[in-house]
């Protein structure tokens, strides 16, 4: 029997990051998908004005600049071909099912 050996190499950018949800798509060509990992926080303020005593102790927060809502980081945007597409989708069905088993979750 053949046997193909796969080596796994992690590249200079390689990198961990949360998901905590995903946009997809056609690509312009319509061969195929795209699929952007983000992760999500509250805006950060761009800055906070507070007030002082007279002792020049920190008091309550009197003006407060910037964005509001949520912020969703893009950390990568993976273009793939249908036939790609349809593996990964295949490999998350197989890992959500083991995962479902193990926790004792019903498929919903």
């Amino acid at each position: 029997m053949a046997e193909l050996k796969f080596h796994f190499i992690k590249g200079p950018d390689y990198r961990e990051v949360p998901v905590h949800g995903a946009l997809c798509g056609l690509n312009p060509q319509g061969e195929g998908l795209f699929l952007v990992l983000y992760s999500e926080r509250t805006a950060i303020p761009v800055s906070v004005t507070n007030s002082l005593d007279e002792f020049g102790q920190l008091g309550e927060e009197i003006d407060r600049q910037g964005k509001e809502g949520v912020v969703r980081n893009m950390h990568v945007c993976g273009h793939m071909s249908l036939e790609q597409a349809r593996s990964m989708r295949n490999l998350l069905d197989q890992k959500i099912a083991e995962l479902e088993a193990m926790l004792g979750v019903t498929k919903q």
